[in-house]
């Protein structure tokens, strides 16, 4: 599913130093006008009228601006540019010809397919430099994408200069709007049959660009508005779209009779379709017409052997329908977005999973890795909305435990004589981490092993080879996956003249002890992060070449608090010198800020100078 803010405006924040002290350069890109004026009929439909004027204080700020792209649905909207003109510094107008407006499909990812009717205009201003205004009016129409409903929003991203920013939305009295705004004035003004409501946002003195690690819609300034009552609204609405959809035919019954041949267990039921499922439906993202919430009907979707996240959940449920097991769809954010607005608006969700009451299970056959009941990282402890009959219910999905998110690498190397290395690395993970492990063991399937091995270590600063084992990682989707590798790395002679070093790492599939569990490590310590229970573990060991000794081995740390425990510890054993290194992580949040993100981070700089630790070879006295 997929939903666009009213307009999205990018552009770069940037600091200057001058001779005496710091001082704030100009931004980029100002935003000198951006207003829009939106007319909603009451069956949801729309048209809106915008314009924009961005003023370039750079050069190279210049050449960003002086294309601009409007992307819409070719089925369900039509863009019509007004007028389109580069207002030069010396306030002589050149007018945008009309064969510089060009008609694309929009660029889509080569690994995420995409089946869509998405279309965008692409506006080519001329003449473009400094101190230049790119100016820019068009209209939008638009069918509704819920009959009767009507949502949409816009996020104002900090680190932008805007100097007037305002959008008026026009409903009719009978369609009752809910507003939510963060650091946005909010307006209304009555008719005698409408409402208009009107924001405004200003912010000529950005602030620095900063990394988060959020959506812009948890963190940035905003506006929501929505027709939806509650959240249960939104589910019934997607209920409407999709619950036809599951029907179970002579075909479908023929199939998941097949499939669960030999086996009465209804849960060893579920398990056998939900494999089925996510083995046989290759993923495509799918955006014709109302494609970004309504799914396919189950038969077309076994015809065509590929569907998006809906599709998924829309023949897994008519499979287990078929079987008298229930499913109910649930929606769910799977990037970063944490926060529920208070105003209920669909744009919250971009993903369908499904719940098994009669086990209380969440299941998502999307990924085609994820084994049975275990999601995805990512979608533990986001807001959901099961669209359950005759009421919607508006949760959270449960936390990951640290039992149930486990991962083991082991490397066993031996420094050679002559500097090169040649070892054995073993990944074993369950939960979460087994998810990641079989995405990770399937793109290096998807290269080919040659080719990833020879870019894995070249990243690294070596050249190497590797011969991998693993399973097939879409099939037999069990609760662990194994993935190991034999390599060798060229010659460090220097290893053996006294340069410090640590136990090769060899093959590492996931991260190290501590990384990704407690956020990401480069942020500082005020920023919110995801974070998530779990349990790792690292032994990387390395025999020594005959004739070396060490000068010193390390102590190891160990670092403890109310959420984590860290534990690393050297250990020697004749020309064997090993490192075990382990982490327990035990939250009890998604998203981790204020005093439990400081002690994460205070903990995230002490493991980060554990792993500097190196030891260094001499001579061996006899």
């Amino acid at each position: 599913m997929t939903h666009k803010p009213l307009i999205l405006v990018l552009a770069l924040a940037v600091i200057g130093g001058g001779s005496a002290r710091v001082v704030a350069a100009a931004p980029p890109v100002i935003v000198k006008i951006l207003t829009g004026d939106e007319v909603v009929e009451s069956d949801g439909s729309q048209s809106a009228i915008f314009h924009v004027e961005k003023l370039a204080t750079n050069q190279s700020a210049a050449h960003n601006i002086a294309q601009y792209t409007l992307e819409y649905s070719d089925s369900m909207e039509t863009v019509e540019i007004i007028e389109a003109f580069t207002r030069k510094a010396d306030g002589k107008v050149l007018q945008v010809d009309q064969s510089k407006i060009f008609l694309q499909a929009p660029p889509g990812s080569p690994r995420v397919p995409k089946f869509t009717d998405r279309k965008q205009k692409v506006i080519v201003f001329p003449d473009v430099n400094a101190w230049d205004t790119v100016v820019c009016t068009f209209r939008r129409t638009g069918r509704p994408l819920f009959s009767g409903q009507f949502f949409s929003g816009s996020v104002f991203p900090r680190n932008l200069a805007f100097e007037d920013a305002r959008m008026n939305i026009t409903l009719p009295k009978a369609m009752a709007a809910h507003v939510v705004v963060e650091s946005v004035e909010h307006q209304t003004a009555e008719g005698e049959q409408t409402i208009t409501h009107s924001f405004l946002y200003r912010n000529p003195q950005p602030l620095p660009a900063k990394a988060e690690a959020l959506s812009p819609w948890d963190t940035e300034p905003q506006f929501i508005i929505s027709t939806f009552a509650d959240y249960s609204a939104v589910a019934t609405a997607y209920r409407q779209l999709a619950e036809a959809k599951a029907a179970v035919t002579p075909r479908i019954q023929s199939l998941a009779d097949d499939i669960t041949a030999g086996t009465f267990d209804r849960r060893e039921q579920a398990h056998r379709i939900y494999d089925w499922v996510s083995e046989h439906v290759r993923y495509v993202a799918v955006w014709l017409g109302k494609g970004g919430y309504e799914p396919h009907d189950a038969a077309s979707i076994l015809d065509n052997g590929y569907g998006d996240c809906k599709d998924h959940v829309v023949l897994f449920e008519a499979l287990l329908k078929a079987k008298g097991i229930g499913s109910v769809p649930v929606l769910v954010d799977a990037n970063n977005r944490y926060h529920a607005p208070e105003v209920a608006t669909p744009a919250l969700f971009n993903h369908v999973i499904s719940y098994l009451p009669e086990f209380d299970l969440y299941t998502d056959s999307t990924a085609g890795v994820a084994p049975f009941g275990i999601l995805p990282a990512t979608e533990y402890g986001k807001p959901v909305v099961l669209a359950t009959e005759p009421t919607a219910l508006f949760t959270t999905l449960p936390l990951v435990t640290t039992d149930a998110n486990e991962e083991k690498m082991q490397t066993t190397a031996q420094l050679m004589a002559d500097g090169t290395v040649s070892g054995r690395s073993v990944t074993e993970a369950s939960g979460p981490f087994a998810v990641r492990l079989r995405q990770l063991a399937a793109n290096v399937e998807a290269r080919g092993q040659w080719q990833w091995a020879e870019t894995y270590f070249k990243n690294l600063g070596w050249h190497g080879m590797a011969n991998f084992q693993f399973d097939t990682p879409r099939d037999r989707l069990g609760p662990t996956y194994t993935f190991s590798a034999s390599f060798d790395l060229e010659a460090r002679p220097e290893l053996l003249e006294g340069k410090a070093f640590a136990p090769p790492e060899g093959v590492r599939m996931l991260v190290r002890p501590g990384e990704f569990l407690l956020g990401a490590w480069t942020l500082p310590k005020t920023t919110p992060v995801p974070c998530f229970s779990g349990h790792q573990i690292e032994e990387l060991s390395v025999t020594l070449p005959p004739g070396r000794d060490i000068e010193l081995l390390p102590k190891g740390k160990t670092i403890e608090n109310a959420f984590l425990r860290y534990h690393s510890e050297w250990t020697r054993n004749g020309q064997v010198v090993t490192v075990h290194r382990e982490m327990t992580a035990r939250l009890p949040v998604a998203v981790c800020r204020d005093e439990i993100r400081a002690q994460l981070a205070d903990a995230v700089a002490l493991i980060r100078g554990d792993y500097r630790d190196e030891i260094t070879l001499k001579p061996l006295v006899q």
